[in-house]
């Protein structure tokens, strides 16, 4: 399903903002911060932003990846594969990983105490190698 399909299914406009933060999410290798968007995209204000990652969120267009104080944005499935992440506190990094076992883990805890599982985040907090040699330096 492409995101104008969604947004027409749901009775919202594509609007050329929505549509530019979209892509901005869609570019960007690591989760992005309300900040990170507002940099990529000089012409909207905040309030926008934050208003077009509601609406993101309401149709699960957007994944909210919660980090520290800070909250971190990236596409949701079907627009990139299902993962999760190992964030580095040092440069915050947010490198992605789909660890099979993390999945299976998953199921076999959801199968265990009779739960259907139908969403769920994992997220590691650490020191990436790169800043791990900087500090041991």
């Amino acid at each position: 399903m492409t995101l104008s399909e969604i947004f027409e299914q749901h009775g919202f406009r594509l609007t050329k903002p929505r549509q530019q933060i979209f892509d901005i999410l869609k570019n960007s290798e690591i989760p992005l911060t309300v900040g990170d968007i507002a940099k990529n995209y000089k012409n909207i204000n905040r309030t926008s932003i934050y208003r077009t990652l509601i609406i993101f969120d309401r149709l699960k267009i957007i994944n909210t990846i919660y980090i520290g104080w800070k909250n971190y944005y990236e596409l949701a499935e079907p627009f990139i594969p299902h993962h999760h992440h190992l964030y580095c506190i040092n440069c915050q990094n947010a490198e992605p990983i789909q660890p099979k076992e993390l999945e299976k883990l998953v199921d076999y805890i959801g199968k265990k105490y009779n739960f259907i599982v139908t969403k769920h985040h994992f997220e590691l907090e650490g020191i990436c190698e790169k800043c791990r040699h900087i500090i041991e330096e």
